[in-house]
């Protein structure tokens, strides 16, 4: 009798140690919403880094509509900059999200070089930016971008941003 107590302790204990041990495996591989937007922030600062516009405009809510600026107006603005700058790189200097349910913020403090010399040179300086993304299904897209500051100039709008870009086309 004692051993048949002690074989059902053994398996009360065994379960007991398997759901614990699968929760903690399940929290470890487990990716949250927070590093699912910082991945395609990397995704995006890499397509950046090459100047890909359609590696940027991937990440970009097919539905965006920013403040005065579209999706369409966007990819343009991004084909300027690199007509204008080249392949330009990104060095996260800070970068807060939070994410809940469908929607997230990301506020972030940038440092920008770019591969062709301005009127600036080609250290374009620090910037801050906040970046809205939502998700459709499991991927998240970028839905908003608001530069909130460049060079340590207060920024009106994205598109007021992009009028000190030069170019032989408008957008």
């Amino acid at each position: 009798m004692a051993l048949a107590v002690r074989r059902k302790q053994l398996v009360v204990f065994a379960v007991i140690l398997a759901a614990v041990g699968g929760y903690l495996l399940y929290q470890w591989i487990r990716v949250s919403p927070e590093e699912k937007i910082r991945r395609v922030l990397d995704n995006i600062f890499a397509a950046i880094g090459r100047a890909d516009v359609d590696g940027v405009m991937e990440h970009v809510s097919p539905d965006y509509r920013g403040e005065e600026v579209d999706r369409e107006t966007l990819r343009r603005m991004a084909e300027r900059f690199f007509e204008s700058f080249g392949p330009t790189e990104v060095t996260v200097r800070r970068c807060n999200i939070t994410a809940e349910g469908y929607v997230g913020v990301a506020e972030l403090g940038l440092s920008i070089d770019v591969a062709r010399e301005t009127r600036w040179g080609r250290r374009m300086g620090r910037s801050s930016w906040r970046l809205s993304f939502v998700r459709y299904g499991k991927r998240w897209y970028v839905e908003r971008i608001a530069p909130v500051s460049v060079g340590g100039y207060p920024v009106e709008s994205l598109r007021s941003l992009a009028t000190n870009i030069p170019s032989s086309r408008g957008f």
